[in-house]
């Protein structure tokens, strides 16, 4: 990931839950994430709330 252009670090804020469905042939795998947000402009998704 790019470094932040605004400071040393990201400041990462939450923004809202999504879910991601992932099939792989007969199966699907579920999950919920957090989508988080920069103020650069950056996004990451990590641990739901």
């Amino acid at each position: 990931m790019k470094t932040c252009t605004l400071g040393k670090r990201h400041t990462w804020t939450f923004s809202h839950n999504v879910i991601i469905q992932q099939q792989n042939g007969r199966s699907i795998r579920i999950s919920k994430r957090g989508l988080y947000n920069c103020a650069c402009g950056a996004t990451k998704k990590g641990g739901a709330q």
